[in-house]
């Protein structure tokens, strides 16, 4: 745990945070429309399923947290579960609400939609559909968790770019009930059975802040503290991009730092939707998030996004940094140099 020698910032949001924040929201609300709808359905039902029973799966009186290794392929936080005793590889993404499931894998296990198929948002430039569903149970490590909400889509172009195939990404459905500590430097995850019960020790530095979403339909965290050169940007965890910090260019809360932003070199990210084209360079100005700093920060800068800077893997494993996201407490934490 913290001592009281070692420096930690508490941050606050300021009050500009939230207009700018609603600025963006009502540039992009149209964008989740198409999802909320889909979900909606499925939303209900798990609350009925949460409802109902006295302990989720996964989260009994008593449970000690498990720690499982995972991957950093691609600057990918993946981790290799089981369903139905059968491998499968998710990701873990703080961003994504509720969860995804590869089609294939979806109709594998004969899950059942559980509403209607709609457009979803995400990076890419394709026209893409998902349904709702409900995976019963998936096992991470030795434990069992579920039910876990769902969106069944295709994701063989996701696959193709991570270079095997991925079941789906674990997202707010299971997050909402369980802490995640990511460890960069260890390439471990620790799942909590609800809050967390313990924090890395002996860190040089310790960044906290409430848990704020972007909207009570769009669970993207919000970071805040986020200064590049001068200028205190709107910022969000993104634990589902390989990026450092992803930057809309055309975003309004930007628009006082696009000087900074240099020209970089066309190349192509791959998400829900597919393809799509952004720019990779390395900021000339050093990047501070509350008491860190980043002399030389890797940016991948696209257009139309209309969101706050994304802060991905490439930018947390610079900083050799433990991050904790307690959703069931509310808090977040990044950790720097712990013993």
């Amino acid at each position: 745990m913290a001592t009281a020698s070692v420096p930690v910032v508490d941050h606050k949001f300021p009050d500009w945070y939230f207009v700018e924040m609603t600025r963006l929201r009502y540039i992009s609300v149209a964008l989740f429309l198409s999802l909320t709808a889909c979900t909606a359905n499925s939303s209900a039902r798990m609350g009925e399923a949460h409802g109902a029973a006295s302990h989720p799966s996964g989260t009994l009186p008593g449970r000690q947290p498990q720690t499982v290794a995972f991957a950093g392929k691609a600057h990918q936080v993946a981790v290799e579960t089981r369903i139905d005793g059968k491998p499968a590889t998710f990701l873990i993404d703080t961003g994504v609400d509720p969860s995804a499931l590869d089609v294939a894998v979806a109709r594998a296990h004969g899950l059942s939609r559980t509403g209607e198929e709609a457009f979803i948002d995400g990076v890419g430039k394709d026209a893409t559909t998902a349904y709702p569903t409900v995976l019963d149970a998936i096992t991470i490590g030795d434990r069992q968790y579920g039910p876990v909400e769902m969106l069944a889509f295709d994701m063989s172009k996701l696959s193709a770019r991570y270079g095997s195939p991925l079941a789906g990404i674990l997202g707010y459905s299971l997050l909402k009930d369980h802490a995640v500590l990511i460890d960069y430097p260890s390439r471990e995850i620790t799942l909590f059975a609800g809050p967390a019960t313990q924090e890395p020790s002996d860190c040089e530095k310790i960044f906290r802040f409430p848990l704020r979403f972007l909207a009570s339909d769009d669970r993207l965290i919000l970071v805040p503290g986020l200064t590049i050169g001068d200028s205190e940007i709107p910022a969000f965890i993104d634990t589902g991009s390989s990026n450092g910090l992803r930057i809309d260019v055309d975003a309004p809360s930007v628009a006082e730092i696009n000087a900074l932003l240099p020209q970089g070199r066309e190349s192509t990210s791959v998400g829900a939707r597919g393809a799509d084209t952004q720019h990779l360079a390395m900021l000339s100005v050093p990047v501070e998030l509350g008491p860190f700093t980043l002399e030389k920060a890797e940016v991948a800068m696209v257009h139309g996004a209309s969101m706050p800077i994304g802060i991905g893997n490439r930018f947390f494993e610079a900083l050799n940094a433990k991050l904790l996201v307690d959703i069931p407490r509310g808090k977040v934490a990044i950790f720097q140099a712990c013993k």
